[in-house]
């Protein structure tokens, strides 16, 4: 049970801070007492969503999992940002109690002809490819998250725009 008297789950740094990312980010607690390396991965975070503030505040939200009840934990559920006219997206990908590691999710309103640069912001360089947005939305990006409550962010970015 957790201090609110409901059902609790202890997670990662990461899965909160990336949980709470496409809404109002803030942190409550004694942050102060985390582990350094805690701190160090929050500000990590914080400097993350500093840069895409405004990108994310000014997005619209496409659901790429169904909505389901508050108290159903179970899955995966994923996101898509996106700015008008920006020609970037970022999804947010959540593992939630999931036995499975790996899972397909398929972009929404992406430029058909256009070429995107597909980029993981944990690893930029090491796992880039270069995609159409026919192709991304028909054919989907495969997501692995290798443990349960843990979560990514996926960047697609217009080519001409990731200079």
């Amino acid at each position: 049970m957790g201090a609110i008297w409901e059902r609790s789950t202890i997670t990662s740094v990461d899965f909160c801070a990336r949980v709470a990312m496409p809404g109002m980010l803030g942190f409550s607690g004694d942050i102060a007492s985390l582990p350094e390396e805690a701190r160090e991965r929050l500000r990590g975070h914080i400097a993350f969503f500093k840069e895409w503030r405004e990108f994310i505040a000014g997005s619209v939200a496409h659901l790429l999992t169904p909505p389901r009840p508050k108290e159903d934990r179970t899955g995966w559920a994923a996101l898509q940002l996106q700015r008008p006219g920006a020609g970037t997206s970022l999804l947010f990908v959540y593992r939630l109690d999931d036995a499975t590691d790996r899972r397909w999710f398929y972009p929404r309103a992406l430029e058909p002809e256009r070429l995107y640069v597909v980029s993981d912001v944990d690893q930029p360089a090491e796992r880039s490819s270069h995609r159409s947005g026919a192709e991304l939305m028909r054919e989907g990006l495969e997501v692995t998250l290798p443990t349960r409550y843990s979560a990514t962010i996926i960047c697609l970015r217009e080519e001409e725009k990731a200079r």
